[in-house]
């Protein structure tokens, strides 16, 4: 059923479809480009403080392991087993270095077993 147009409304405009934004593409490819598929196909999940800080901050700005790596002149082997959990604060901060961020330290005093009977 063909619907009319009442004649207030203008004239009718060819639609045409909408190319995704150019920072859009960029991005999806940027995702998808197998960014923490292991030599097997299957996704490690990242360990220890450091390994889930830099895997939530390299996935914030949409990096590969493979491209940090690059980045900072390290080996992808090496951002693996960063967030796999093997601790290394020097490589940590070299790496958040490149991605345009600063690592802060925060410490929480916990109370001793003694200060916490005796209150």
């Amino acid at each position: 059923m063909h619907r009319r147009r009442h004649p207030a409304a203008g004239p009718q405009r060819a639609q045409q479809p909408s190319a995704p934004a150019p920072a859009a593409r960029i991005l999806a490819v940027m995702w998808f480009d197998d960014m923490d598929i292991g030599g097997r196909g299957i996704v490690q999940p990242a360990k220890g403080p450091l390994g889930r800080a830099l895997r939530a901050a390299r996935h914030d700005i949409f990096v590969s392991q493979k491209r940090l790596a690059d980045a900072a002149g390290v080996s992808q082997a090496a951002v693996s087993r960063l967030e796999r959990g093997t601790p290394s604060w020097r490589l940590f901060c070299q790496l958040i270095d490149v991605m345009g961020g600063r690592p802060v330290v925060t410490i929480e005093r916990v109370p001793t077993d003694r200060e916490f009977l005796a209150s």
